[in-house]
């Protein structure tokens, strides 16, 4: 599984972006702390068709603005509506 690690590194107190192929987060987690480094977040990363799809989506506030509309304006209350756009 692939996992994005957001580390404090050691060296140059900057956070940075690291990619890990790992079984599990445990894995994940045992592989990283066997570098200098302090872990801030751990997450799975999903791929789809081969490529990191929520990296290459972008947010269209037009398009959720008028989803949005429509659903509202068919009667549908503000939580149904936002459940329906995830």
């Amino acid at each position: 599984m692939q996992f994005e690690a957001r580390v404090l590194s050691a060296r140059s107190d900057a956070i940075e972006l690291l990619n890990i192929e790992a079984l599990n987060e445990a894995d994940a987690l045992r592989l990283l702390h066997q570098q200098p480094q302090q872990v801030l977040g751990l997450r799975r990363v999903r791929a789809t068709r081969g490529t990191l799809s929520w990296r290459n989506k972008r947010f269209s506030l037009l398009l959720f603005s008028q989803e949005l509309h429509a659903l509202l304006s068919a009667g549908l209350t503000l939580i149904e509506a936002l459940e329906g756009l995830c």
